[in-house]
């Protein structure tokens, strides 16, 4: 059965293709700009725009909200069509405008947001502390690629249904599986011939 997938991330460009590895041929993925991501990049923008503070925060303030309520293109709009003084500031509205223009297709918030879908990666970075970091990231680890995977794949089944976890170990797993040599005996047993 087809699925819907969201892919949430900060605008870097190789990101994207990423969705097309956990996609099966059926499955929809929507591509969200993380919304902080691009407060951010106003942010700058406001920042070399005003030369006071408080004001530069206010207009980024002003126009994430427009960004968050309306979505990109009326935002797109009226920055093109302003007139900033100087070298740097010309060059940081091109690179902002770029930045938005290159997502835009990724930014429609108020569609998101009346889908009860996330507008941040926040929840995605908060699940990758609690499900793998604070499993695999401790100090003195050292992982094989196989043997993090098999960490990972029971820590996120553990962590997602009771039942899930239970009908796994009914299953009796580790009669599937070669016994697994020591390191010890590994390092000291004579090399097999081929």
């Amino acid at each position: 059965q087809p699925v819907r997938i969201l892919a949430i991330g900060d605008g870097g460009s190789w990101i994207w293709p990423r969705s097309a590895f956990v996609a099966g041929p059926n499955d929809e993925v929507v591509e969200i700009l993380d919304f902080f991501h691009a407060k951010e990049h106003l942010g700058d923008l406001a920042k070399a725009l005003k030369r006071d503070e408080k004001a530069a925060q206010a207009w980024a303030e002003r126009w994430a909200d427009r960004l968050r309520d309306e979505g990109p293109w009326p935002g797109i709009e009226e920055l093109t069509g302003m007139k900033p003084r100087g070298k740097e500031q010309r060059k940081i509205l091109r690179q902002t405008l770029r930045y938005l223009e290159d997502n835009a297709t990724r930014m429609d918030y108020p569609t998101y947001a009346a889908r009860g879908w996330p507008l941040g990666s926040g929840i995605v970075e908060s699940t990758c502390r609690l499900v793998s970091n604070l499993r695999t990231k401790e100090p003195g680890m050292r992982w094989s690629h196989g043997g993090v995977q098999e960490v990972l794949t029971l820590r996120a089944l553990r962590m997602s249904a009771f039942e899930s976890w239970n009908h796994f170990f009914a299953s009796a797993p580790q009669t599937r599986r070669p016994p697994v040599r020591s390191l010890t005996y590994a390092a000291t047993a004579p090399a097999e011939a081929a």
